[in-house]
């Protein structure tokens, strides 16, 4: 399923997903955000293989457009993969912005996730705070059952939004989810 579509009169988004390792479940939000003007590549990351990161980086370099600027789109596990990437200087200035939907971005007592944020944390080495140099969002949601207590999903320096009523694959069927999304990369 990983692939790319829609122009990029709006700019590029590279969307990350969560630990099933499938790009499939972010097609209903690369589709929506292709619609309104986003050039959108699905990414999905290797789960639990070393240099992952260092992969996804090469890909990034490899499809996107250096003259357009990208935002990075992390769902789950997969934020903290974005979240990497941010951190990449290969990726230079062209980078804008980093959203990540229901991430924990602290250690996080919900199984599985609790596994994989450690498998992660022990190979991946990530900055404590949002890169200044990018915009930098956080969406989560307070019925969200991936993020245990409800603030692991606290990343400092970034700018939160907070949905109720949403459960963690709800966030990316959600029309108000997508459209707080779509109105920071707008921005």
């Amino acid at each position: 399923m990983p692939g790319s579509w829609g122009n990029a009169r709006k700019g590029e988004v590279f969307l990350v997903s969560g630990h099933t390792g499938s790009a499939g479940v972010l097609s209903i939000v690369a589709w929506r955000l292709s619609r309104q003007g986003f050039r959108v590549h699905l990414l999905a990351p290797p789960p639990g293989r070393r240099g992952a990161l260092e992969g996804l980086c090469r890909t990034v370099a490899r499809r996107g457009d250096p003259a357009v600027s990208s935002w990075l789109l992390g769902y789950g596990i997969g934020g903290l993969f974005a979240r990497g990437l941010a951190e990449r200087p290969e990726l230079g200035s062209r980078l804008r912005g980093i959203v990540t939907l229901g991430t924990p971005h602290r250690p996080t007592l919900a199984y599985p996730w609790r596994f994989w944020f450690r498998r992660f944390s022990a190979r991946t080495t990530l900055g404590p705070r949002a890169p200044r140099d990018v915009e930098a969002v956080v969406l989560f949601s307070t019925f969200d059952a991936s993020l245990v207590p409800l603030d692991s999903g606290y990343w400092p320096g970034a700018f939160h939004i907070r949905v109720h009523n949403v459960g963690h694959f709800g966030l990316l069927f959600s029309a108000r989810a997508f459209r707080l999304v779509r109105e920071q990369m707008e921005a």
